[in-house]
C-alpha cells in the first residue's frame, strides 16, 4: 500500500520537474527571440543610417586587398558583397593607388585625400589599412536641393525674392521686360475672410502665373501680395500680360465677396543696356504704384510724378549733404509787443539752405523733401545746436532775448533728444529761458503722449514752449488743456483774412478770450498791414509777427540791431 503511494508521489514529482523545465525553456526561447528582434531592429536602423550617411569603412591588407567592408558601402559600390579578398580596384572608383602605397610605406599613420566624388580618410594600425570613404556627390546634391528649396516660395511654389534676384543676375536683364503685380487691399481680405482664404487665393494666382510662363521665363512671389514676372524678348509679352491680368482678376472676383474692394495692378520695366537688377526692380515697383486707370503701366522717366519724385530725391540728397557740411543760414524775425510791457526781445529763428550754385533756398523749396525722406530730425538737431552755440557766443543777450525754434514731429517723439538739448545748453553756458521751442498743432496731435513727455523734460530745465499754427485743427482748445505751453501763435490763415472774414474774426476773438483766461500770451502771425496791426491790437492780442513788424534778417546781425535799439 505504501509502495503504491510512494510511486504516485514520485511520478507526480517527475511531472512537476518536467513542467518547470519546459517553462524555463519556453521563457529562455522567448527571451532569446526578443533579444534577436532588438538586435535586428538595431541592425536595420544602423543600415538605414549608414545608407543615409552614404559612407563606410574598408579594411585593406598591405597588398591593398579588401579584408573587410562596411555593408553601407553597398549603396555606393555594386561589388562590395563579393569583394572580400579581391584587390581594391574591383570597386568602381578612381582610387589613388600610388598615394595609398606611399601611405602604407610611410611614417605617418594617417591618410587624407579627395578624389572625384569621394573624400578618403585613413588610419594604419597593426599592419592593416583602415580607410573611411564618404560620398560627396550625394552631399552636393543635397546642398543643391536645399539651396533650391530656400529659393522657393513655400506657398505658391514660385521663386522667392532671393531666388528671383539670383536668377535674374545669373541670366542677365538685357532684353524683354520685368513686371510687378500687386494685389491691392489684400490685407482686408485676410482680415475679412481669414488667412486660409488669402493663402488659397495666392496659391491659385501662383498656379496661373506659373502656367503663363514661356521657355526661359520665370516668376516669383517676393512678399505677401506681390508677384514678379520676367518676360522674354519677342514673346508678345504685352498681350500675354493683359490676358494674364484678366484671368487673375477673374479668379479674384470668384474668391472675393460681391463688392469687395480687392484690385490688381501691374507695373513694367523694359530692359535697357547697362540697367542693373536693383534699378529694374525699383522701376517696376514705381510704375506699379503710379495712378492710372489702365491695367498696367510702363515705367517712363518723363512721367510727371516720377519727375517730381526724382527731383525730391535729388533735393533730399542735397539737404543731407548740406546738413553734413553745415550749408544753412540762420535768420530771425522779431515779435512786436502790442501792450506796454518790459521784457526780453522775442524772435523766431528761420532757416535757409544754400543750394548747389550758392543760391539761397527758403524752407518751402526743400522742407517737403526733407519730411518725405525723414531728414527733419537731423535738420532739427543742426538748427537747435547752431542756435545754442550762437547764444553761447553772445552772453550779453542772455537776459534780453528769447529765440524760438520750430521742431518737427520726428524730434518731438524722441525723448533722448530732450536730454541732448539739456546737455547742449549746460555745455554752452546758455540759460534755458533764452530758448523757446515751437510745435505745430498737427504735430502735437499726432504725438500727444510723446509731446508731453518731451516738454516736461525740458520745462524742468526752464525751456519755454509755444503752440504754433493754433486754430488750424478741429480740437485746438482741448490741446490747450493737456499741453503745458507758455504762449500761443494763431495760425496765419486766420489772421490774413481777419479784416474781411467775419468767421475768422469770431474765431480769433474766441481764441484770445480763452487764452486770456488761461494767462497765455497770444501771437498774431502774418501781420503785413498797418490796419491789420491796429485791429489785432484792439482784440487784445499780446504780440504781432510779420513783414510789417520786421522782415527776416541774418541772425548774426541781431546783436548790432539790438544795440542800435538800446542806444535809440
Amino acid at each position: 500500500m505504501m509502495s503504491q503511494q510512494a510511486l504516485s508521489f514520485c511520478a507526480l514529482g517527475l511531472c512537476l520537474v518536467f513542467f518547470v523545465l519546459w517553462l524555463a525553456g519556453l521563457w529562455r526561447n522567448r527571451t532569446l527571440q526578443r533579444q534577436n528582434d532588438r538586435l535586428a531592429a538595431r541592425a536595420k536602423v544602423r543600415d538605414e543610417l549608414a545608407q543615409q550617411a552614404r559612407s563606410g569603412w574598408l579594411c585593406l591588407t598591405p597588398e591593398l586587398d579588401i579584408h573587410w567592408a562596411s555593408p553601407s558601402l553597398a549603396v555606393l559600390f555594386d561589388k562590395v558583397a563579393s569583394a572580400k579578398g579581391s584587390h581594391l580596384s574591383v570597386l568602381d572608383a578612381p582610387w589613388p593607388l600610388a598615394a595609398l602605397r606611399g601611405w602604407r610605406d610611410g611614417k605617418s599613420p594617417y591618410f587624407q585625400q579627395q578624389i572625384p566624388g569621394f573624400a578618403l580618410h585613413g588610419y594604419r594600425r597593426d599592419g592593416q589599412l583602415w580607410l573611411h570613404i564618404a560620398c560627396q556627390q550625394g552631399t552636393q546634391r543635397q546642398v543643391r536641393q536645399l539651396r533650391q528649396q530656400l529659393q522657393k516660395d513655400g506657398l505658391t511654389g514660385l521663386l522667392n525674392r532671393q531666388g528671383f534676384i539670383l536668377k535674374l543676375v545669373a541670366d542677365g536683364f538685357n532684353d524683354g521686360a520685368l513686371a510687378q503685380l500687386n494685389l491691392q487691399r489684400f490685407r482686408m481680405l485676410n482680415d475679412t475672410l481669414g488667412l486660409d482664404a488669402g493663402d488659397e487665393l495666392l496659391r491659385n494666382l501662383g498656379e496661373l502665373v506659373q502656367g503663363a510662363l514661356h521657355h526661359g521665363e520665370f516668376a516669383a512671389r517676393p512678399d505677401g501680395d506681390t508677384f514678379w514676372i520676367r518676360f522674354a524678348e519677342g514673346s508678345n509679352w504685352e498681350q500675354r500680360l493683359e490676358a494674364l491680368l484678366k484671368v487673375l482678376q477673374g479668379t479674384i472676383s470668384q474668391v472675393c465677396q460681391d463688392g469687395f474692394p480687392l484690385g490688381l495692378k501691374a507695373g513694367v520695366c523694359l530692359a535697357e543696356a547697362g540697367l542693373d537688377t536693383w534699378e529694374s526692380i525699383r522701376r517696376a515697383d514705381l510704375a506699379c504704384h503710379l495712378p492710372s486707370d489702365l491695367p498696367w503701366v510702363r515705367f517712363s522717366a518723363e512721367h510727371p510724378l516720377l519727375v517730381e519724385r526724382h527731383q525730391a530725391s535729388k533735393l533730399a540728397k542735397t539737404v543731407s549733404q548740406a546738413i553734413q557740411d553745415g550749408n544753412f543760414l540762420l535768420f530771425y524775425q522779431p515779435l512786436q509787443p502790442l501792450k506796454p510791457q518790459h521784457g526780453p526781445l522775442r524772435a523766431e529763428v528761420l532757416v535757409r539752405m544754400l543750394g548747389e550754385q550758392g543760391e539761397m533756398l527758403s524752407p518751402g523749396r526743400f522742407l517737403a523733401a526733407t519730411e518725405h525722406f525723414q531728414l527733419t530730425s537731423r535738420l532739427d538737431r543742426w538748427v537747435i545746436k547752431a542756435v545754442i552755440d550762437w547764444l553761447g557766443r553772445h552772453p550779453q543777450l542772455h537776459d534780453q532775448l528769447v529765440l524760438a525754434v520750430n521742431l518737427s514731429g520726428q524730434s518731438l517723439s524722441d525723448s533722448r533728444f530732450a536730454l541732448t538739448i539739456r546737455h547742449w545748453l549746460r555745455s554752452a553756458g546758455v540759460p534755458a529761458k533764452t530758448l523757446c521751442i515751437e510745435i505745430t498743432e498737427s504735430v502735437a496731435i499726432d504725438n500727444l503722449k510723446e509731446a508731453r513727455r518731451f516738454m516736461a523734460a525740458l520745462q524742468e530745465e526752464g525751456v519755454r514752449f509755444a503752440l504754433d499754427d493754433f486754430g488750424s485743427g478741429f480740437s485746438s482748445f482741448r490741446y490747450l488743456q493737456v499741453l503745458p505751453v507758455d504762449y500761443v501763435k494763431i495760425d496765419g490763415s486766420l489772421i490774413q483774412d481777419l479784416l474781411r472774414s467775419r468767421r475768422d474774426r469770431a474765431i480769433v476773438r474766441g481764441i484770445a478770450s480763452v487764452c486770456r483766461g488761461l494767462s497765455l500770451p497770444v501771437v498774431a502771425e502774418f501781420v503785413d498791414k498797418p490796419e491789420l496791426l491796429a485791429y489785432v491790437r484792439r482784440l487784445g492780442l499780446d504780440y504781432a509777427q510779420g513783414n510789417l513788424i520786421g522782415r527776416p534778417s541774418r541772425l548774426d546781425l541781431l546783436p548790432l540791431e539790438w544795440q542800435e535799439q538800446q542806444e535809440a
